[in-house]
């Protein structure tokens, strides 16, 4: 910011996005869209080193959030075909992915809590996307924190809140025990969405400060001067009415 300089880290033709730090900030994990496939990447963010290939098979992959420990790196991933996406865990010292949440449901948009005991994550099980917890490792009990429909949760720095996205554009706020067990209060509604938010399902669009007092949007903005253009069908019929 202090040069006004942009340093490009990547020369891929290939799309590449959901780019995610590394708990130290000395790299970038995102994906690189193969047709047919999304292939997980790392770079240093300095821009040093050479391009690493994290995790490779033969469906689309794309990287939902990485433990604070550096350890294990959360991973959605379209094995089960048909539009429905499932969990997986990538383990950073194995150097392997295994099956965390798999089911005949989605489940995407995978968050850990700061103290890597729970994992939060959309699901469509209830036949709406809702916000569901379970625990990390091994991933049992489940419970539903959201109350009306919802998606796209992220945790608060302290591990107190769970914060995600209503139906109706509200950023929602539910207050989390700090017990052995998961506790999770009712959800208040903090503040309306001041605009549209980015639709993009895998990948949520926004963040909250670690003092949990300002949230950062990713918004559709109108592009200036925009101009739309209308297609009149079968106008010769508008002539016979004069």
């Amino acid at each position: 910011m202090g040069r006004d300089i942009a340093t490009r880290l990547t020369f891929d033709p290939r799309n590449e996005s959901s780019p995610i730090w590394s708990p130290d900030d000395g790299r970038l994990l995102f994906f690189g869209d193969y047709p047919g496939r999304s292939d997980l990447f790392a770079i240093a963010s300095d821009g040093t080193g050479s391009l690493e290939t994290v995790f490779s098979n033969d469906t689309g992959n794309i990287p939902s959030d990485w433990s604070l420990d550096g350890k294990s790196i959360i991973v959605q991933s379209a094995t089960a075909g048909m539009g429905v996406t499932d969990l997986l865990i990538y383990s950073s010292g194995e150097k392997k992915a295994e099956p965390w949440l798999d089911s005949s449901f989605t489940e995407r948009t995978a968050r850990f809590s700061p103290d890597g005991k729970w994992i939060s994550y959309d699901s469509d099980e209830s036949g709406r996307m809702e916000v569901y917890v379970r625990g990390f490792s091994p991933p049992g009990g489940k419970w539903r924190v959201s109350s009306d429909g919802g998606g796209s949760s992220v945790w608060s720095k302290d591990g107190k809140e769970l914060f995600y996205l209503s139906p109706d554009s509200r950023v929602m706020s539910v207050a989390v025990g700090q017990g052995t067990a998961f506790e999770g209060g009712a959800p208040v509604p903090l503040f309306r969405i001041p605009g549209e938010l980015l639709n993009l399902s895998v990948v949520t669009q926004y963040d909250v400060s670690p003092d949990g007092q300002r949230f950062l949007m990713n918004l559709n903005t109108p592009t200036q001067g925009q101009k739309m253009i209308t297609l009149v069908s079968n106008w010769t019929s508008l002539l016979q009415q004069h």
